[in-house]
């Protein structure tokens, strides 16, 4: 980027310099925004693409339009203004619905890289990739507000987040991508907390069905009758064309005669329609107990991903302390953004049993009480800590035998011999101490055979 010391497109010579000819070469359409958005270089693939030349476009500005017609430069120019966010000096993957001068409409995933220096953001790049073909829109287009609004919440489900080192987080990425790419059913099992809703999102928001709806159902929480109308009534999901990713929320626990229809449903549901499950419980035990129908499962589960719970991914909580802090401190003038190593080793130690929730609610809350740019020690719930010190006590040895009797006359013994102490030898107030009879006590004394002279 040495080369860009003047990104004003008035001021480009004729003859190319290095980035410029570096970026002619790629296969991939590239473009080049400055910081007041407007073009200052396309490559010969976005040339091809568009059907437009640099001639035609540079030193115009790229933002998003309330009214436009599909095929004028205004649509062409909203899909390639950049986010809110790439402004802040982040990398940005927006999907955006270009409709040609022929009326064909294609979605482009477009990225957007800021090029910046010490004085702040110098450019933005920017790269097209031509995803999928989807019918002409029809009806209003979406106001800016909406079309940013979908674009923030498709990136926050990028299946770049909650990355980190360890093997089971780099399987579920694995994972979740094969699951993106067509829209075969999928079983996702997992403790509670561990991302099932997540992790659907994840999935809906990078295949191809983005563009279409998203529902979740929690057949537990809605009557029966509620619930069958949602599903298969004359407006239900089964039914609606826009239906892109349908999630059930632990189907073991919805009407087993909703479950066969749901069962029968599935061989005949529309192409592109993707289904995902979420359980908390082994699929196995839930069959066995009559709660699920196996044949709901056995459709269900063609791909099977199994979400390790947190206390197995320690390697991942410094990446995903990192992208929690920075979800829930946005706006804060100093939010904290990391965690200090003493920190971050006790978060490790720590069991989790109420997993990413909990995780999320202790960083939030901790970030409230930090004083710096970094959440120490002291910042985190006293109760947490406490948990950990508990569990890194070393435990007593069990016994391997508790003989009642024995205690009981050894303490029995002890007691006996503090009121003879207490009273000085003196047998009638050591009875009364124990609040026996002297009789008693005297039987207990020789049984014991404790010797004791009054003084």
């Amino acid at each position: 980027m040495t080369d860009l010391p003047d990104l004003d497109p008035l001021s480009f010579s004729p003859r190319p310099v290095r980035w410029q000819q570096l970026w002619q070469r790629s296969q991939e359409p590239i473009f080049l925004l400055n910081r007041r958005g407007r073009l200052i270089f396309v490559n010969q693939a976005w040339e091809q693409l568009t059907g437009l030349t640099a001639d035609d476009v540079l030193g115009r500005k790229c933002r998003q339009h309330r009214e436009f017609d599909h095929g004028s430069w205004e649509a062409l120019a909203g899909a390639l203004a950049p986010p809110p966010e790439v402004l802040e000096g982040r990398c940005v993957r927006a999907r955006r619905l270009v409709t040609d001068p022929a009326g064909i409409s294609r979605c482009w995933d477009v990225e957007f890289f800021p090029v910046t220096s010490g004085e702040g953001l110098l450019a933005i790049l920017g790269k097209v990739t031509v995803a999928v073909a989807v019918e002409p829109p029809k009806g209003v287009p979406l106001p800016e507000e909406l079309l940013a609004l979908r674009d923030r919440v498709a990136q926050r489900f990028s299946l770049d987040l909650g990355s980190g080192p360890s093997r089971a987080q780099l399987r579920l990425n694995e994972q979740a991508r094969l699951a993106s790419r067509c829209d075969a059913p999928v079983w996702i099992q997992g403790e509670v907390g561990t991302g099932k809703r997540w992790l659907t999102r994840v999935i809906h928001f990078n295949g191809p069905t983005r563009e279409k709806t998203l529902v979740i159902l929690d057949g537990e929480r809605l009557p029966p009758a509620v619930l069958a109308a949602t599903l298969f009534g004359e407006v239900g999901w089964t039914r609606n064309p826009n239906l892109g990713t349908l999630y059930l929320h632990e189907p073991a626990l919805w009407p087993r005669d909703i479950q066969a229809r749901l069962a029968e449903w599935l061989p005949h549901r529309r192409e592109g329609v993707r289904v995902v499950a979420g359980a908390s419980q082994a699929p196995r035990e839930m069959i066995e107990s009559g709660r699920l129908a196996e044949e709901l499962y056995a459709r269900v589960a063609v791909l099977v991903i199994d979400l390790p719970p947190l206390r197995e991914r320690r390697a991942d909580l410094p990446e995903l302390a990192a992208q929690f802090l920075e979800r829930a401190q946005q706006g804060e003038e100093k939010p904290a953004t990391g965690l200090s190593p003493e920190a971050e080793e006790l978060l490790s130690r720590y069991s989790w049993p109420g997993n990413l929730p909990e995780l999320l609610q202790v960083l939030a809350g901790a970030a409230e009480r930090a004083r710096g740019r970094a959440i120490d020690v002291a910042d985190l719930p006293y109760a947490l800590r406490q948990a950990v010190q508990l569990q890194d006590e070393p435990r007593p040895e069990t016994p391997r035998s508790l003989p009642l009797e024995k205690i009981l006359e050894q303490t029995e013994r002890r007691l006996i011999e503090l009121a003879l102490r207490l009273a000085r030898g003196n047998k009638s107030r050591a009875a009364d101490l124990l609040r026996i009879h002297r009789p008693q006590l005297y039987h207990r004394l020789k049984a014991l055979g404790i010797e004791a002279a009054d003084e």
